[in-house]
């Protein structure tokens, strides 16, 4: 891959791009490396877009490979501070609130009736396509063909209990889709 400069053929996935590994390898080593990277299963995966990941974590120096385990929930990390930064720069935060139009002004934007100097989106990208239609079709488009795949994290506690390591790989399928605990 690295003589290839981290690039493959387009609309390969990674499963197709790994097919030739040892089984073991693709099991115990990309496939979960690919859905801890990318949030997608391999066969489903892109694989320029594996690759670039690998070579971004690899090539990129000390600390781009890191594993991070936060020690605090993620709304904490992310959203809070994002939402404490925009009210001290004065922004009016209305969460939990559906806009139902937003149009855009001479000077500024009108959502829902309500004048504004701007806006931040912070929704799901079919809810942002669904804005931004009226506005940028073209945008709204692309945004509406992105595809997710869900994310669930579960926390357990069971006092008395350590595990042999702080972190452990599972072995992920159909009816077991842990990748690690």
């Amino acid at each position: 891959w690295s003589l290839r400069r981290f690039r493959c053929r387009r609309g390969l996935t990674v499963a197709q791009l790994t097919a030739e590994l040892p089984a073991r390898v693709r099991t115990e080593l990309i496939d979960p490396l690919c859905v801890a990277a990318l949030n997608t299963p391999a066969d489903v995966a892109c694989a320029n877009v594996f690759l670039r990941v690998l070579r971004d974590a690899l090539l990129s120096g000390p600390g781009s490979a890191d594993l991070l385990l936060p020690r605090v929930d993620l709304g904490a990390l992310w959203p809070d501070p994002a939402a404490a930064w925009l009210a001290r720069s004065g922004a009016e935060i209305r969460p939990s609130c559906r806009v139902a139009q937003v149009k855009p002004e001479v000077r500024g934007w009108h959502i829902d009736g309500s004048a504004f100097d701007t806006v931040v989106l912070a929704t799901s990208a079919v809810e942002a396509a669904r804005l931004v239609k009226p506005i940028d079709p073209a945008w709204a488009a692309c945004a509406s063909s992105l595809r997710h795949e869900p994310i669930t994290t579960v926390l357990l506690r069971s006092e008395g209990t350590l595990l042999p390591r702080p972190m452990l790989a599972l072995h992920a399928g159909t009816t077991a889709p842990a990748q690690f605990v």
